[in-house]
């Protein structure tokens, strides 16, 4: 994880520089935590299957496996790993079965959108995913070529946009049992706070190697033939302050972590994650619970979320459970009155609006989106 302790350089500036280590380690935790988010996400899309025959070789995951938008899934999370375990290398079939390994204590619902106006959305040209987390007004932005899958960046409404460059590697493309690849990647953020510049600069080298194969049982099905993969991770952080001198660094740290990851040839092909710290112990991991790629969801299950609220400018609108094709878009004044209306298109199972509302007077408003058969409403307030 990133660590980032400040060092006292002058007794004059200890306040200061102690005020500015809570809020920048507050900032990085976000990001840290947004960075967790993402790879739960990615971790977790995989339609639920049941037993079959064993296959004995090794898969290959192509470029055909990875995810797409509209990808949409339901995650558990173990923040302990107190019951999970790691088995040795082998070039041998094996079976892990996890069924009654992890305790779950939190559940989230993941879906993968266009990047296409999501705030934030042009400092990431090259992003053709994103995820969209409306409580935290932020998005996580992601990018699958022939290579690979790779974190992007992450943009936080008003408080900063973090470039990953070169871009993080998370899933590579083709890959197989024996299969390795050596990446790096890195990011810096600035700051300025109470007039102090800050900047962030963090470098990683990370190594991917699948080094078994086998049957993975979790507690949500079992999976006949997958592919793990193991990532170990170097990562050095620097942090630097400008007290008028230009920035000078006041604190360097350097840490190392390993993580296991279960594929299958299937739309987003990561099973499951196991975590470890840098002395080997497991400190969590997640798997995939319930998804809805090629499922059908319920009626229910589109409901919106608009993000900011309360907007000024634009307010933009994920809505699930969608069908695809032509939606109507109506936006109503408190009074009942209809102010806007447009016709957009709409994807399954998943779908991102965005409505420009800089026009529109201080007040409270509703939505409806009329989706052939369905309709899902909402409402936000216009500052």
């Amino acid at each position: 994880m990133l660590r980032i302790s400040f060092v006292m350089q002058a007794m004059d500036r200890k306040s200061i520089v102690v005020q500015q280590h809570c809020f920048i380690f507050i900032f990085v935790f976000k990001i840290i935590t947004m960075r967790k988010n993402y790879k739960i996400v990615l971790s977790l899309a995989l339609s639920v299957v049941g037993i079959s025959a064993r296959a004995q070789s090794p898969i290959t995951v192509t470029q055909a496996d990875l995810p797409t938008v509209g990808s949409s899934w339901i995650n558990a999370s173990d923040s302990s790993g107190s019951n999970l375990f790691v088995t040795a290398a082998s070039a041998n079939f094996q079976t892990w079965n996890y069924a009654s390994s992890f305790m779950v204590y939190s559940s989230d619902t993941i879906i993968l959108v266009s990047p296409s106006g999501l705030p934030g959305a042009s400092n990431f040209p090259q992003a053709n995913l994103a995820i969209a987390h409306p409580s935290d007004s932020a998005s996580t932005f992601l990018k699958t070529d022939n290579t690979g899958l790779y974190f992007d960046g992450l943009y936080i409404a008003g408080l900063a946009s973090v470039d990953i460059s070169p871009n993080e590697l998370v899933v590579p493309v083709p890959f197989t049992y024996n299969s390795t690849r050596n990446s790096t990647y890195g990011y810096t953020f600035n700051l300025n706070y109470n007039g102090i510049p800050i900047k962030v600069i963090s470098h990683t080298v990370k190594t991917v190697v699948a080094d078994a194969f086998g049957s993975l049982v979790t507690p949500a099905a079992t999976y006949p033939n997958t592919l793990r993969l193991q990532s170990h991770e170097i990562k050095n952080d620097t942090t630097y302050i400008n007290s008028g001198l230009g920035f000078q660094p006041v604190d360097t740290s350097s840490i190392s972590s390993t993580s296991y990851m279960w594929l299958r040839n299937t739309s987003c092909p990561i099973l499951m994650e196991i975590d470890l710290d840098s002395a080997g112990n497991i400190t969590g991991g997640r798997y995939l619970q319930q998804n809805y790629v090629g499922l059908k969801e319920p009626a229910t299950a589109a409901k919106p979320n608009a993000y900011p609220n309360p907007a000024t400018d634009r307010l933009t609108i994920i809505a699930s459970g969608l069908d695809a094709g032509k939606s109507v878009l109506s936006v109503y004044d408190n009074l009942g009155n209809l102010v806007m209306q447009c016709e957009t298109e709409s994807n399954y199972p998943a779908s991102a609006f965005v409505l420009p509302v800089a026009h529109l007077a201080q007040g409270v408003y509703s939505y409806q989106l009329n989706n052939r058969a369905r309709i899902v409403s909402g409402k936000f307030v216009k500052q």
